[in-house]
């Protein structure tokens, strides 16, 4: 697995430290409207779906949960890296 921005990522000395970090975020998405064509190739009324998501940390003040939230967990688990740290690691959509 080909691991981006490696070097600047947050390092823990365990993966329980590192899960728990990963479960105290969600990721806040916007929505877009999406256009397209139906089965027929006729214009098709558009689709709401997820863009720009940004990682939100649960344990600030300002934090207030919205219907755009979902839990980074699922996005992002802990991968052990050189046995002897942990990063979150973001999954990669196919």
């Amino acid at each position: 697995m080909e691991l981006y921005d490696a070097e600047n990522a947050t390092r823990f000395d365990t993966k329980v430290e590192c899960e728990s970090w990963i479960s105290d975020r969600v990721v806040r998405f916007k929505l877009k409207v999406v256009h397209g064509k139906d089965q027929s190739g006729n214009f098709a009324l558009g689709t709401m779906q997820k863009s720009d998501g940004r990682i939100v940390v649960m344990s600030s003040d300002e934090f207030k949960l919205t219907s755009l939230d979902e839990p980074l967990a699922n996005y992002a688990f802990a991968l052990e890296q050189e046995d002897k740290t942990w990063l979150a690691v973001m999954g990669m959509g196919d």
